[in-house]
């Protein structure tokens, strides 16, 4: 009687105990649907045994109990007792390790969200460039690494009058002339594969249908880390320029070709007196052609001597620097021949020879007052417009028919020169005094024809005595087209300088002698000087000694003829800036260096961001690492403590009802098999807490290697998952430390666990192969595959989790979707 009660005294407040812990661990779980039913439970069986025990002491009906019976729920509830016992710490330490994963996850939250602000930053930055480019008065284009066109600004849009999709890729090229795409486009392609820069000029259609001549300027972009972008380039319209220089050289043929009909003998010589041109007459005289004279001293060639003639009037124009006149007797006859010096910044440079057949000339000079009428003749049927002026008063005393015929005025020879001529009458006869006086005998008048029209005029004149008196003989040249095309290709460059000053680059020019000749307003605003304080100055005077002794060895290379491309870090007087810097060359027509363009950049911002941005995701890298690496010894943990605190205790509990059952007699046959029920139970637990154990740390890895842990995990992922499972190991096993070996046993883990949740799949394909250096593992399933916008989701944290572990290893994660299925491709450095 006193045993059975103290079992159900102890039963009862057992069970109370065990209700009260469950209840308890809601607080540590927050779990109301684990614990409340079990309180429930012992709960329920303590009010039986209380209700029991209140019978037995009542009624004193000691029959109705029956002893074994409650023997056995005393053990079963100690045994549940102790397992709640022992589970509370071990909770209580797996639920500390989620909030410290809940507050390492909230830190990384806040990296991310530094991260997106950053690159937020760089995204603005972009947008100002986007916004410059589109403010930009010139064509600015930008293509990827690909050579394909992904950007143009408005301007270029409303050039062509067509849309960003229509000219991206090589749309563009759609405008271009027909005599033009071939070569073009195969200039830019060449250009693009040897990461060059290049100069192009094109003809390309506008939006009136109109070709235009573009003059297109393309530069390689790069990273701070030397990457690779692609393309950007900047575009002008030089079609007015292509005009001007067509109608240049159009003037320079019909000058070309009157210097070439004339019938005076002219040659242009060097300062050493070798020729270096003759006209036609010049070389019908000595009967030989350009190349047999070209660089020959003009002493070996018309006198066959080894020393210039006494009297040579080049000789005089060296000494003088003025035009010089001589007679010179040349095969029997007389020349009267007119040296005239070409000055450049104040040097003699050459020496143009007018050589006048004057033998003639000479002859009726002697005749002349028996040969008037000839002398006439051969005046009025010359070619040339010729005027004969009294050079006193301005009388224009005679005028060939070339000049009537030029200058339309009726009665041209009872006017006076100053009523043709557009300079004062003071100015006039200052300048016709000085050919008098021989002190000079070229001028370049603006003359007015009978008609109203203004010509621009190039005036030979040489005195000539007629009867005792001295006149005035004039040549006239019209030069207007000249002067035009001229003006034209000022008006040109002029306009050429504008555009220059308003890029947001530094344009300079600088000569072989490192002077300053010319700088945009881009230039002057960054050093905050005006034009005249830079140019004529030396490079090595604005931008200081350490900038130039760091730029020095890229202007040696351009100096010596090459295209140079850098990036450096200068200290400018006024600030510090990064530059991006391109160096042409400019070549005179002989192939020697003369000086160079240089375009600059500053991309201070753009490399600091890049910096910011870099050292950003270190630290998330480092953070990641610290995060996985206290996530798996959590895990460690954690199964170490089910396997061996909760595993022994379930293994304790089947042990004890193994050796009930033993002891329940067979007649007893509910209790046999309440027993055989709870083994059961016990032993499903138990398997559940091995498999658990298990997947939160493969102990394989470590007893037998990462690819027999691999194995593993494969054969049992194609039982559970009914997906069949292809695997290809390396024939020997891979030493990789821990940390790493556990890293990719999670990959192949997370890899098949997205196969079996999103891909639909009923295949997979798991291959690891070694290479040299590296290991190349590689998941294919034949599900629906996954598209990129899914892959790019900041959900999609299975993904996220792989890569970021490749990039913990240093290797390189790809991932690609298709009809077919999706792919994985990993390498990792061994």
């Amino acid at each position: 009687m006193v045993s059975i009660h103290f079992v159900l005294l102890i039963s009862i407040i057992i069970q109370v105990t065990s209700a009260f812990l469950a209840l308890r661990l809601i607080i540590i779980t927050h779990k109301y649907w684990a614990w409340v039913p079990l309180a429930f439970a012992t709960g329920l069986m303590a009010i039986r045994r209380a209700v029991s025990f209140h019978r037995l002491v009542v009624e004193n009906t000691i029959d109705s109990v029956n002893t074994t019976a409650e023997i056995i729920a005393l053990l079963i509830s100690i045994l549940v007792l102790i397992g709640i016992i022992n589970i509370k710490p071990i909770l209580k330490n797996l639920y500390i390790a989620k909030d410290n994963l809940k507050d390492a996850n909230n830190r990384l939250n806040k990296e991310v969200e530094q991260r997106r602000r950053l690159e937020k930053e760089a995204q603005n930055n972009e947008e100002k460039f986007r916004k410059l480019a589109e403010a930009s008065p010139t064509l600015i284009w930008m293509c990827d690494t690909d050579a394909q066109c992904t950007y143009f600004n408005q301007r270029w849009l409303d050039f062509r009058g067509r849309n960003l999709e229509q000219e991206k890729g090589m749309g563009w090229t759609e405008g271009l002339h027909p005599d033009d795409k071939e070569k073009t486009t195969k200039q830019f392609l060449e250009a693009f594969k040897r990461r060059e820069s290049f100069e192009l000029e094109y003809r390309l259609q506008n939006k009136k249908k109109e070709y235009r001549w573009i003059y297109d300027i393309g530069n390689p972009m790069y990273g701070s880390d030397e990457e690779f972008l692609g393309y950007i380039g900047s575009c002008i319209d030089i079609t007015e320029r292509k005009r001007a220089e067509e109608k240049l050289r159009g003037a320079e043929q019909q000058k070309s070709l009157i210097l070439q009909t004339m019938r005076e003998k002219l040659m242009f010589m060097d300062i050493d007196l070798k020729i270096q041109w003759s006209n036609k007459a010049a070389l019908d005289l000595i009967d030989k052609n350009k190349k047999d004279i070209r660089g020959v001293y003009c002493y070996e060639v018309w006198h066959c001597r080894n020393e210039p003639c006494e009297d040579c009037p080049a000789l005089k124009v060296l000494k003088t620097k003025k035009a010089e006149t001589s007679e010179i007797h040349l095969q029997d006859r007389l020349f009267n021949v007119h040296a005239y010096p070409v000055i450049e910044e104040g040097k003699v440079t050459g020496i143009l020879e007018a050589g006048e057949d004057i033998t003639e000339q000479k002859k009726a000079e002697k005749e002349l007052i028996n040969s008037e009428k000839k002398f006439r003749m051969f005046f009025n049927e010359n070619n040339a417009v010729k005027l004969i002026i009294n050079p006193e008063t301005g009388d224009i005393i005679s005028a060939n028919k070339s000049a009537k015929s030029f200058y339309g005025y009726p009665d041209i020879e009872s006017m006076k020169i100053q009523e043709i001529n557009q300079l004062s009458k003071a100015e006039v006869e200052e300048e016709m005094q000085k050919a008098f006086l021989r002190e000079k005998n070229f001028f370049h008048f603006r003359h007015k024809l009978a008609d109203g029209q203004i010509k621009h005029v190039e005036v030979h004149s040489t005195p000539l005595e007629i009867e005792g008196v001295r006149y005035l003989y004039t040549i006239i040249q019209d030069i207007t087209d000249r002067i035009q095309a001229e003006e034209a290709v000022k008006r040109s460059e002029q306009k050429f300088k504008k555009i220059v000053n308003t890029l947001p680059q530094f344009v300079s020019y600088t000569d072989k002698d490192l002077v300053y000749r010319f700088v945009n307003k881009t230039y002057l605003d960054f050093f905050n000087l005006k034009e005249e304080d830079i140019v004529g100055k030396k490079v090595k005077q604005i931008i200081g000694e350490d900038s130039f002794e760091k730029a020095k060895p890229h202007l040696d290379k351009v100096l010596k003829g090459e295209k140079v491309h850098y990036k450096e870090y200068f200290t400018y007087p006024a600030k510090s800036s990064y530059m991006e810097g391109t160096l042409i060359p400019e070549f005179d027509s002989k192939g020697e260096i003369q000086g160079y363009y240089a375009i600059l950049s500053d991309i201070t911002h753009h490399v600091v961001n890049q910096q910011i941005l870099e050292f950003s995701r270190k630290r998330l890298r480092g953070y990641s690492e610290y995060q996985q690496n206290l996530l798996e010894r959590e895990r460690d943990y954690i199964a170490r403590e089910i396997h061996d605190e909760l595993g022994q205790n379930i293994t304790a509990i089947r042990m004890g009802l193994s050796m009930m059952k033993k002891q329940v007699p067979r007649k007893d046959r509910d209790l046999f098999l309440k027993l055989q029920e709870m083994s059961h139970i016990t032993q499903t637990t138990l398997t559940k807490i091995k498999k658990l154990s298990t997947e939160l740390r493969p102990q394989l890895i470590d007893d037998m290697g990462l690819m027999a842990a691999i194995d593993w995990y494969v054969r049992n992922f194609e039982k559970r998952s009914g997906i069949t499972c292809h695997l290809e190991l390396p024939d020997a096993e891979i030493d990789f430390p821990k940390d790493k070996g556990i890293h990719i046993y999670r990959i192949i883990q997370e890899g098949l666990t997205n196969v079996y949740k999103h891909a639909n799949a009923d295949h997979v394909e798991v291959v690891i192969r070694k290479y040299k250096t590296s290991l190349f593992i590689e998941l294919k399933d034949n599900g629906k595959g996954i598209e990129k916008r899914d892959s790019d989701k900041t959900n999609a944290l299975g993904i996220i989790g792989m890569e970021e572990r490749v990039s913990l290893m240093e290797g390189e994660f790809n991932i690609q979707g298709s009809k077919k299925g999706t792919t994985i491709q990993i390498k990792i450095p061994v």
